[in-house]
């Protein structure tokens, strides 16, 4: 039915990822990130039910490390771009942009 609400909702992630990157005046990492993703997810509609729905994707970004004496951190930004799952009658947008700060103590 045109116009009701649709849910799609990830349940499970995985995938495989590579970082290629250099040492900048000793104490800094820029790196680029990229990778193949498998996202499983739940979509239920009025009109079809509950399907469980594969998607692939390629992820790409980079990032930055530094560590200053024991304490290292972290920032890193990522985007997934996801295939159609080709849902008849469904256009799903499922790109992902993902945004990651970590800390880390060294001892």
């Amino acid at each position: 039915v045109l116009g009701t609400p649709a849910d799609v909702e990830a349940r499970l992630t995985y995938g495989v990822g590579f970082r290629v990157g250099g040492v900048v005046a000793d104490r800094y990492l820029i790196y680029g990130r990229f990778g193949w993703v498998r996202t499983n997810a739940e979509a239920s509609h009025i009109s079809i039910g509950t399907k469980d729905e594969d998607f692939d994707g390629f992820r790409f970004g980079g990032g930055v490390e530094g560590k200053f004496g024991s304490v290292g951190v972290r920032a890193e930004y990522t985007y997934t771009t996801y295939e159609d799952p080709g849902i008849t009658g469904w256009d799903i947008d499922a790109n992902q942009h993902l945004f990651r700060i970590g800390v880390a103590y060294y001892f």
